[in-house]
């Protein structure tokens, strides 16, 4: 249940569907018979009758309708589940409990969902309930374990029947067979009586769904531990995506191969996973991992339809956390070796020691062998370095173990391990990413920035702070890449600050902070500075203020290799520009305003400590470039205004208010505006801008059209070089 409507979304649209399929859609608003006299045909208006009264919070009216609703669809655990929570809403305890055993006789099973639903109060808490549920979950781990597999590594299984499990009309038919190596897990379905669809399942359309799971206990069906794939066709193209936090990423390291067998209207699909995407699941250290392969049918003529391994309503909706899964358990014959993998029990290391949980080696032989492991920072330096001997029988062999830290140094690090026998003359090696972050480092980080200068602590506490956020939502056993990465950087910009007084670098890329101040929000800028820079330089500063989101950090990055490019005559006065993007995009829109711009400009010569600005703005912050150019001339070098889709900033367009728009400007400012004719709609108001700058005494030089469409390379890259061009 949901607060603001008892039915939830998605299982209302559910009884919709079966309300249609049964004819039943009755038009609103249209006369429904008293609940004694209901008909399959008045379903439709019940059912939307008992949503407007949801919506409306007419509770009491609502659990009326909802009993006379579940009269007349009887079968329907999304209208008992509802029916419950009406039920203890309004005090009657037995009877809720009634409707939620109701809901499960009709197939009920999402009870992860039932736990965290506040609307059904105290139901959750009674016994009766609890027993529910916990028949729920026996019979849950009994249909997981009937059809748990145990797989030989690097060979096929025999065809699985996916089964309909939630009484569709037509269901599609499909069998699957698996197989996995140490390095990828490969899937084989077989589709009959359903062509591919223009769309992939996470836009909506056809296609697998497929969860690898990490049970939470020895033999459990369900995990919180999960990594989620979906394949399908998009554009005519076979594509795979993987499921994260924001939602369904699109990677071409899922391959998948969809065509049409010697069988008519049968499909095979092909799907390969690499394991390094599993992030920490593996096969050789976890010899029994969770496995549920969805086919989900959406289009065409029928209504939509799943088969599945293992009923799971979490599949493919990312921001569930649990996933259901069949065991699967994975042999490793000695002839499979020599192999190395292992997993660390908490890839942030918070003491002394490194621990192992666990490693795991395939040996192909009983002879004795060694691990080498060894530990190195960021740097690449050699900080901690053991050997290990191995003796036993030929197989898998695995063992847990400690690698003391030494003086490794806060920051991410590298742990390789290689395994050497005397059978073989190379060695077989893993290695992993960790993050060292000894105790305390947190308050003495935050003592080392408060001894920067003042105008650089807000853009040090900024990343003090992603790092703790990173840290709460920390996952032991995932990988730590960002987390190393910004606590890398942190570290280095500490350490310039120790030797040289400033955070700033000398040369290279620097994320800057504007703090809050005087009601406008923080705003993060990223630069890109010169080779040998130093704060108070005299060179060329660009201020680019973008409306994208995502794409400043990489701009910067590629600045130098731009300015490198550039040859004597497009840069007769050198390249040491410094290149200024604004986070303009993780603002709404009310927060940016010509005063916001205005402040960003002044901060960032103070922060810099250089001379007059020049100011570029794309699209409708070209406008907001010109605005603060009429007020802060002192502060500008000059301005760029970059324009392509749907330029139209002001309400009155006619020539004298335009004019009188930009009267305030300085006729001698430099000005440039370039602008793409392609991304141009109708009202745009570009063209009438410039013919009132030039009316107005404004030289635009140069006023080019450029063919194509904008983006963010587009705009800095073209605000720059005319940034050098320009006479000092």
């Amino acid at each position: 249940m949901t607060r603001s409507g008892h039915i939830r979304p998605t299982c209302f649209l559910g009884i919709l569907v079966l309300a249609a399929a049964a004819g039943t859609v009755v038009a609103a608003g249209e006369p429904v018979a008293a609940p004694d006299q209901e008909s399959p045909a008045d379903g439709a208006a019940l059912l939307q009758r008992l949503q407007a009264e949801l919506d409306t919070d007419r509770y009491a009216d609502a659990l009326l309708t909802a009993r006379a609703a579940t009269a007349v669809f009887a079968d329907n655990q999304n209208l008992w589940y509802n029916l419950a929570g009406l039920e203890e809403w309004h005090g009657d305890r037995a009877a809720a409990i009634e409707a939620m055993r109701r809901a499960v006789e009709a197939g009920f099973d999402d009870f992860r969902y039932a736990d965290e639903d506040q609307d059904l109060g105290g139901l959750r808490r009674d016994p009766a309930y609890r027993a529910l549920r916990e028949d729920w979950a026996a019979d849950l781990a009994r249909a997981a374990q009937a059809r748990a597999l145990t797989l030989i590594t690097g060979e096929w299984s025999e065809p699985i029947a996916l089964q309909d499990l939630r009484g569709a009309v037509q269901p599609p038919e499909a069998t699957v067979c698996l197989r996995a190596d140490q390095q990828a897990l490969e899937i084989e379905l077989l589709v009959t009586h359903h062509e591919p669809t223009p769309l992939p399942p996470w836009l909506g359309g056809s296609g697998v769904v497929l969860a690898v799971v990490l049970p939470a206990t020895a033999g459990g069906h369900e995990s919180r531990r999960h990594v989620e794939f979906a394949f399908g066709m998009h554009d005519k193209s076979p594509r795979g995506a993987v499921s994260l936090r924001q939602g369904w990423r699109p990677l071409p390291e899922l391959a998948l191969k969809v065509r049409p067998t010697a069988i008519a209207a049968q499909w095979r699909w092909s799907i390969t996973i690499p394991w390094s995407i599993c992030s920490s699941l593996h096969p050789l250290i976890d010899d029994t991992l969770g496995l549920n392969v969805t086919y989900q049918r959406r289009g065409g003529d029928l209504p939509a339809a799943t088969a599945a391994w293992l009923a799971d309503p979490a599949t493919g909706r990312a921001q569930q956390p649990w996933r259901r899964a069949v065991p699967v358990t994975w042999r490793w014959p000695h002839d499979r070796g020599p192999q190395i993998h292992g997993r660390l029990a908490d890839s942030v290391a918070r003491d002394d020691t490194v621990h192992l949980a666990p490693l795991v080696v395939v040996a192909p032989d009983d002879k004795p062998a060694q691990v080498q492991l060894v530990l190195r920072d960021h740097a690449g330096r050699l900080r901690q370095q053991t050997t290990w001997s191995l003796d036993g029988p030929a197989g898998r062999r695995s063992f847990r173990g400690a690698l003391p830290l030494g003086d490794a140094a806060p920051g991410p690090a590298r742990l390789g391990a290689t395994y050497q026998d005397t059978s073989f003359a190379d060695a077989v090696a893993w290695e992993t990413g960790l993050v060292i972050l000894p105790p305390g480092w947190e308050d003495r980080t935050g003592a080392r920035i408060a001894a920067a200068p003042p105008r650089e602590q807000p853009s040090l506490q900024h990343r003090l702070r992603v790092v703790n956020d990173l840290l709460a939502r920390h996952d032991p056993l995932a990988g730590a890449d960002e987390l190393g990465a910004m606590v890398g950087d942190l570290q280095d910009l500490l350490a310039h600050l120790d030797a040289h007084g400033t955070s700033l670098p000398a040369g290279g890329t620097y994320l800057a902070v504007m703090p809050a101040v005087s009601e406008q929000p923080q705003v993060r800028c990223s630069l890109s500075l010169p080779v040998g820079w130093r704060h108070g330089d005299d060179g060329r500063v660009l201020l680019v203020l973008v409306r994208s989101q995502g794409g400043e950090q990489r701009a910067v990055a590629a600045a130098p290799r731009f300015l490198a490019e550039l040859t004597a005559d497009n840069a007769p006065h050198g390249t040491d520009a410094v290149l200024a993007i604004a986070h303009m995009g993780e603002l709404a829109d009310a927060e940016i305003s010509t005063e916001l711009a205005g402040a960003l400009l002044v901060w960032l010569r103070d922060f810099l400590g250089c001379g007059p600005v020049y100011l570029a703005g794309t699209d409708l912050l070209a406008a907001t470039v010109l605005e603060v150019a009429a007020v802060r001339r002192a502060d500008l070098a000059g301005v760029m205004m970059v324009t392509g889709m749907n330029f139209v900033p002001y309400p009155d367009d006619d020539a004298e208010a335009l004019r009188a728009r930009v009267a305030e400007l300085d006729p001698s400012l430099p000005a440039s505006w370039i602008w793409f004719p392609d991304e141009q709609q109708a009202g745009d108001q570009a063209a009438a801008l410039r013919r009132a700058l030039r009316a107005a005494g404004l030289r635009l030089r140069p006023a080019r059209a450029v063919e194509g469409g904008l983006n963010l390379s587009q705009a800095w890259t073209r605000a720059l070089l005319w940034t050098l061009q320009q006479d000092p």
